[in-house]
């Protein structure tokens, strides 16, 4: 999860001219005031260094839940740097180059990941927020991955568990749910929806 908690927290986008109009963002955040609310919002790429989640007001906890950047550009790739910053100082989110069609996206669930034009996952990343086991061993073809809150333990029902699919490209939830109640040890047997 991405949590901006000062006035001097911030997200920034930067890309390369040759894109800029080519992409679409839109970002998604929960704020800890008294009346939480989930704001989407969509933002204009026409610098090559943007801010795609301002800070939050004084005393207030940003929770940034989803980025979604879409390259539109039908020719050009788009090189792009996802920041945090604190009091002007960057500290990398994510890099990577992004070809057109496809999107690159952030959940606070499931860590940064891209998808090529037709929504088949390319890469999946992980996100230091989080323990996480990958099993790539356990079965031919199945990339299990398991999340959970930093610390717990693999035989505790704290987990939430995916399986990935290298041959179809395709994934599920454990129990078909991405919530965090599955025993990471018991990844194998578990029933994908």
């Amino acid at each position: 999860m991405i949590i901006l908690n000062t006035v001097n927290k911030n997200v920034s986008l930067i890309t390369a001219a040759n894109v800029l109009g080519s992409l679409s963002v839109k970002v998604g955040w929960t704020d800890d005031s008294t009346t939480p609310a989930y704001f989407v919002t969509p933002v204009s790429v026409s610098a090559t260094e943007i801010t795609i989640a301002p800070a939050p007001g004084s005393g207030v906890s940003r929770a940034i839940k989803s980025i979604d950047i879409v390259n539109n550009n039908l020719v050009q790739p788009a090189m792009l740097t996802i920041n945090k910053n604190v009091s002007g100082t960057p500290t990398l989110l994510y890099k990577t180059e992004l070809f057109p069609g496809e999107t690159l996206k952030f959940s606070s669930r499931r860590g940064w990941y891209k998808l090529d034009s037709s929504g088949i996952v390319l890469e999946l990343t992980t996100d230091p927020d989080f323990s996480r086991i990958i099993d790539d061993t356990s079965t031919t073809n199945v990339v299990y991955q398991c999340r959970a809150l930093p610390g717990a333990d693999p035989s505790e029902p704290v987990w939430a568990i995916s399986l990935f699919d290298t041959s179809t490209g395709l994934g599920k939830w454990a129990d078909g749910t991405n919530q965090f109640k599955n025993v990471a040890n018991d990844r194998v047997s578990l029933t994908y929806k």
